[in-house]
């Protein structure tokens, strides 16, 4: 089933986007409203912005991407996403855990006691 339009129709035009299939007509939707967001928002796409480093030995980290779900709405949802996926619970629940405390904050910052 298409994940895009629910459409049942499953033939050669699917794609795999793990875990979600898309036929051929959400595929080109999908692609131009993120092709409109990029442009819109002016970035620079995908580039090496900060340099991480492991904790254990001080060594650097290549090939990895940094999320800022405090402040990031698509870091959070990609968060909530490898939760659901990783088959190691113990994570799962600290991440549930931090993006619940960093709902609170937002929602505390955003409440205007109304």
């Amino acid at each position: 089933m298409c994940y895009w339009c629910e459409s049942k129709k499953v033939n050669k035009l699917f794609i795999t986007i793990k875990p979600w299939m898309l036929c051929d007509k959400a595929e080109k939707e999908v692609a131009e409203f993120f092709n409109n967001q990029i442009s819109a928002e002016g970035k620079r796409g995908l580039y090496a912005k900060y340099n991480v480093r492991k904790v254990s030995d001080g060594s650097l980290v290549e090939n990895c991407f940094v999320l800022r779900p405090e402040i990031d709405y698509a870091a959070r949802q990609a968060l909530e996403t490898y939760a659901l996926c990783t088959p190691n619970k113990e994570l799962m629940v600290d991440i549930y855990n931090w993006l619940n405390n960093i709902r609170d904050k937002i929602e505390k910052d955003y409440d205007t006691g109304e």
